[in-house]
């Protein structure tokens, strides 16, 4: 992992995440499985908040949304609070390929 070049590490990492997150797991299907490839937010710290405080709420989706972005799995615009998949890493499109062959 160390001597790793900053693609290949940051692959490493989204595979960790979907192992070892549940948190960015769930919005990482979540957001495929939507029916736009898009979701709010507003979405998931709600859901946040009915277990935890607001501010553990937003915490925790700070953190999901930073892990995330940086492993590639999804972008999120803080501006408009929109969550999406990251189209720019084609990993992704092999992955949603898998999933669909899943569910057949």
């Amino acid at each position: 992992w160390r001597q790793a070049d900053i693609l290949t590490s940051k692959t490493m990492f989204a595979a960790m995440l979907q192992d070892k997150a549940p948190l960015v797991r769930i919005i990482d299907r979540a957001v495929r499985h939507s029916e736009h490839g898009r979701l709010r937010g507003e979405l998931i710290v709600d859901l946040l908040r009915a277990r935890h405080t607001d501010a553990e709420a937003e915490r925790q989706f700070n953190i999901a949304m930073t892990w995330g972005r940086y492993g590639e799995l999804f972008d999120y615009d803080a501006d408009d609070d929109i969550i999406t998949v990251d189209a720019a890493n084609p990993a992704n499109a092999t992955r949603a390929a898998e999933e669909a062959n899943e569910t057949d």
